[in-house]
């Protein structure tokens, strides 16, 4: 009798423990999914140690879940920020991370084909491993990676009625499947094979992501500020202010808003030199580079070329002897650099900083921007 009811006991251990494992999921769990959002907005804001703490808890709530070892991949990421891509330590151990987070949403989705929870994390981990690959210049694994990304997508643009958080990557689909084709004509004839997208959709997509995602909202107010300045739309202003006050200690966000706020005139305004103040006061050569860059730019939107000039030139000399993230802040300096050089007369200078800043998209839309708005009326 005894016997028959530690055996019945082991089959009650034994199921409940497995039933709790097959049910773990985040959105399932109110104090899981508040932790996260802590821990998003910690990490954002660059609180570490906020982040940290938080990370032990979730961890307890949600050990063995896909969406731990991507947060821990997020703080590997946003420790570095802006990050690194060519430092192999942290690239390595953010793989670890997400090739962790890869392999338990593969074997919960093997398990459940309608398991939109590993099909969001195992999405946002490809995403992030696809970037790292272009950003490193292996171009054939940022393709393969892509590939699943686009996959992926697609199935989360057909269920985003049953999980809302697919709003994110719907949007980005959306919009850009349209926009990138009527920026680059020469893309229109390989993305017929993809399907259409809709560009209000997809701002509206992103919009309700903003408001609601857990993981991506951050994310969906960063592409909303870029899409709504080259659209001209005011929103851009009002989400690049809201990013410096939210976030002061994230240098990234401070110079992409600070860009920002210049494509849409607001560095007529003596209060954005407070905010170039936090990066000209950071501890960091980086950031206090791109802090002398945005000086230089204010100063030529102000037109006193003597200044800008004077911290144009210094922060391409001291740019030269950094080690790397280089790409982050570059183009708006040889941009800034070309204007300056057209204004003062300088013609073989302008045509170098012109052919360096033409290297990329965002040195180009820079030059234009300049070219329509002051070196048009020399």
């Amino acid at each position: 009798m005894l016997r028959s009811f530690y055996l019945t006991l082991q089959i009650l251990i034994l199921f409940t423990s497995s039933y709790a494992q097959k049910s773990q999921k985040l959105w399932e769990n109110e104090e899981a999914l508040q932790c996260a959002t802590s821990i998003m907005d910690a990490l954002y804001k660059c609180d570490f140690e906020t982040s940290d703490s938080l990370m032990l808890k979730y961890t307890d709530l949600m050990n063995g879940h896909s969406s731990t070892a991507l947060l821990k991949g997020l703080n590997v990421y946003w420790k570095n920020v802006p990050f690194d891509y060519e430092n192999e330590e942290s690239v390595s151990l953010l793989f670890d991370y997400l090739d962790r987070c890869i392999e338990l949403c593969e074997e919960a989705y093997n398990k459940d084909a309608s398991d939109f929870e590993s099909i969001y994390f195992l999405l946002l981990a490809r995403s992030m491993k696809a970037r790292t690959y272009n950003y490193k210049g292996a171009t054939w694994k940022a393709v393969s990676e892509a590939r699943e990304v686009y996959s992926l997508t697609r199935k989360g643009m057909k269920n985003l009625e049953r999980f809302d958080e697919f709003n994110f990557s719907s949007g980005i689909y959306n919009y850009y499947r349209e926009f990138y084709p009527e920026l680059n004509p020469i893309y229109k004839p390989f993305l017929s094979f993809f399907p259409s997208g809709n560009k209000d959709l997809g701002i509206q997509q992103l919009e309700f992501a903003e408001k609601h995602s857990i993981f991506t909202s951050t994310e969906a107010g960063r592409y909303l500020m870029w899409i709504y300045t080259r659209n001209n739309n005011p929103i851009a202003v009002n989400i690049a202010y809201q990013f410096l006050d939210k976030y002061p200690n994230n240098q990234l966000f401070i110079f992409e808003s600070l860009i920002t706020l210049n494509f849409n005139g607001e560095f007529k305004n003596e209060k954005v030199l407070l905010y170039i103040a936090l990066l000209e006061n950071s501890h960091e050569e980086f950031n206090q580079v791109g802090g002398l860059i945005m000086k230089g730019v204010y100063y030529f939107e102000n037109a006193d070329y003597e200044k800008s000039n004077a911290m144009l030139s210094e922060a391409d000399q001291r740019l030269q002897k950094l080690e790397s993230r280089k790409e982050y802040i570059d183009s708006p300096l040889y941009a800034y650099l070309y204007a300056l050089n057209v204004v003062l007369k300088q013609k073989d200078l302008s045509k170098f900083y012109k052919r360096k800043a033409t290297e990329t998209e965002y040195g180009v839309r820079i030059i234009d921007h300049l070219n329509k708005k002051q070196l048009s009326r020399l």
